[in-house]
């Protein structure tokens, strides 16, 4: 068990490495309704975590892990231990760490206008949403819900 001190310490660390990577519930059914609430809640400086697909999750653990190696203040400290506290912090929609990056995109976000879906298309279990401004989105169904790509949508 990590102590108060690590736990601060890990919590300060991994917000800065997730930020250095990547500068109303919706109808779980409707990928453009999922896409605006998405939009709605970055804008408000919300978790997204649980609206993102399993791949997207996976992704941005990995970028925290591979960035954590480079990081001074973490040597020592386990690498699954650290895997295991990130996943659960951002899991946790009122942890430390969620709440710290998703309030930093807030601020990357601030100026940001309203975001209107503009067009969506499904194939089967993907859709691709379009927005006002013409940036696109890739969203899965998974389990029944549309999650976003985001970082399927970044790779493109």
């Amino acid at each position: 068990m990590l102590n108060t001190r690590r736990n601060t310490a890990l919590v300060l660390a991994l917000a800065f490495l997730l930020l250095l990577g990547f500068s109303a519930p919706s109808r779980a059914d409707d990928p453009g309704a999922v896409a605006k609430t998405f939009f709605n809640k970055l804008v408000a400086g919300q978790s997204v975590w649980n609206m993102l697909t399993k791949q997207s999750q996976e992704i941005m653990i990995q970028m925290v892990m591979a960035q954590a190696k480079q990081e001074k203040s973490l040597e020592g400290v386990d690498a699954k231990e650290i895997e295991a506290f990130a996943r659960q912090e951002l899991a946790n929609e009122n942890g430390e760490l969620s709440k710290s990056m998703w309030q930093e995109v807030k601020k990357e976000l601030a100026g940001v206008g309203t975001i209107t879906v503009k067009d969506v298309k499904v194939n089967g279990n993907t859709a691709v949403v379009t927005v006002n401004d013409g940036s696109t989105m890739n969203l899965y169904n998974e389990g029944g819900a549309w999650k976003v790509g985001l970082m399927e949508s970044i790779s493109q």
